[in-house]
């Protein structure tokens, strides 16, 4: 789970069985942000490079697209 001030953030778009081993306690500085992927066993993420500066981020996502596997 993921708690932002002491509240645990509804992560919906996660798969019920996603789960992580590892358990860390950060705080982000002002200006930065913490960046974690969806699929949190096997994301290369904040968990291992850090925090991120918000003047690095370039650019912004303006589509998603999901996948979701054939029901037949």
């Amino acid at each position: 789970h993921v708690y932002l001030n002491g509240e645990m953030l509804s992560e919906d778009y996660l798969d019920p069985s996603v789960t992580t081993d590892d358990y860390m306690e950060t705080t982000v500085s002002e200006g930065c942000v913490f960046l974690l992927g969806d699929n949190r066993a096997v994301s290369i993420d904040s968990r291992a490079f850090g925090e991120v500066p918000m003047d690095t981020i370039l650019g912004e996502a303006k589509l998603r697209l999901f996948y979701k596997p054939t029901l037949f």
